[in-house]
């Protein structure tokens, strides 16, 4: 019995630890981009928060630091966002909130529906952040940034199927992603955030979200056990490509604050 309440204890304590070391990362990450309006310190102390990946054998890095990188690429562009909405304290305190619940309940579950969130989660933050510093980047960096979110996010999502294929599909929809990002840096159609100086909604990340998200469905039909019919994609690919419309076709006339 005693046995028991000490490993209770103990799980108590490392979860009460876990739960304030996550929170307190976001929290230290808000307060630095507040008070020392710098964006470099935040992005050192993102990289040293994911020490642990790096705490095994060596030939184990390269497995684990692929892994994690879902994960990377939304601290880093929930610093990059967080410090671009510079003026907005309502909006980083909003995504303060968003990231502290990324950290404590989507980066930890490992459901398939999770798992999908998680990948769009770090395509639409990833895009969004690539964009908003893409008139400091050559394109062809651009470029081959996009086909890396595309390939590390595919990866992350398909590790809850078994596809002989996922390979493919992976270098498949990077390069989906590196010709939408070559289009987008020619043709990149932003949309203002009031009380921001820099703060954007990216155009070009909202596609890759939603034809992520269709491509996603696409698979998970193709993957469950029964005969794939085409009706039932209809209405996830009629929500996916009206939307694209909608922002394509009426929003590139309204509130367009600029392209590159």
């Amino acid at each position: 019995m005693e046995f028991i309440r000490s490993i209770r204890s103990r799980s108590f304590l490392s979860e009460s630890a876990y739960v304030f070391l996550n929170v307190a990362l976001a929290a230290v990450i808000f307060a630095l981009v507040l008070g020392v309006n710098n964006i470099w310190l935040p992005l050192i102390l993102v990289l040293i928060s994911k020490w642990r990946v790096l705490a095994v054998r060596v030939r184990y890095w390269w497995v684990n630091i692929i892994s994690n990188m879902v994960d990377l690429i939304v601290s880093i562009g929930y610093v990059v966002l967080l410090y671009s909405a510079t003026g907005a304290i309502a909006l980083q305190v909003a995504m303060l909130v968003l990231f502290i619940f990324w950290l404590l309940v989507v980066k930890p579950s490992s459901s398939k529906a999770m798992v999908s969130v998680q990948a769009l989660t770090a395509v639409f933050v990833g895009t969004t952040s690539l964009a908003i510093l893409a008139y400091d980047i050559d394109v062809m960096i651009f470029v081959v940034a996009m086909w890396v979110i595309g390939y590390l996010t595919t990866r992350h999502f398909l590790t809850v199927y078994e596809l002989a294929e996922s390979k493919l599909l992976c270098l498949g929809w990077g390069l989906v992603l590196a010709e939408l990002g070559w289009i987008g840096y020619h043709w990149l159609f932003t949309y203002t955030v009031a009380g921001t100086a820099s703060f954007k909604l990216v155009q070009l990340s909202l596609i890759a979200t939603l034809l992520s998200f269709l491509a996603g469905r696409a698979v998970e039909l193709a993957t469950n056990g029964k005969k794939f019919k085409f009706k039932d994609l209809a209405f996830p690919a009629l929500f996916s490509f009206g939307l694209i419309a909608i922002l394509v076709l009426i929003f590139d006339n309204i509130n367009v604050v600029g392209s590159i």
